[in-house]
């Protein structure tokens, strides 16, 4: 028991947890101490490769998102076995099997 600091044994627990913490009520009742006051952390600088795109202000309009898929409708599907619409390689040979 030598080797273990005397921060972990139970007399040590007990004596840090014998006195209850009260909520305060409001505000009222802090405690205020103009010279212990919180500042946030500074603000560090992010690693990495920096952004592409620019930052745009609030009154400036978002362009508007350009398609890059073109849409399939009105195609055909050719069998590249069969040489008929309406399947494909893949369903052919499903087809086949079954």
């Amino acid at each position: 028991m030598d080797q273990i600091s005397s921060f972990y044994h139970i007399d040590m627990y007990r004596a840090a947890y014998q006195f209850k913490i009260m909520p305060l009520r409001s505000k009222r009742f802090y405690k205020m101490d103009q010279y212990l006051l919180i500042e946030p952390p500074p603000v560090e600088k992010n690693g990495g490769r920096p952004k592409t795109k620019r930052r745009r202000e609030e009154r400036e309009q978002r362009p508007k998102k350009i398609r890059t898929k073109l849409s399939r409708k009105g195609i055909h599907v050719t069998c590249s076995i069969c040489k008929q619409q309406g399947h494909n390689k893949a369903s052919f040979l499903k087809e086949e099997t079954s």
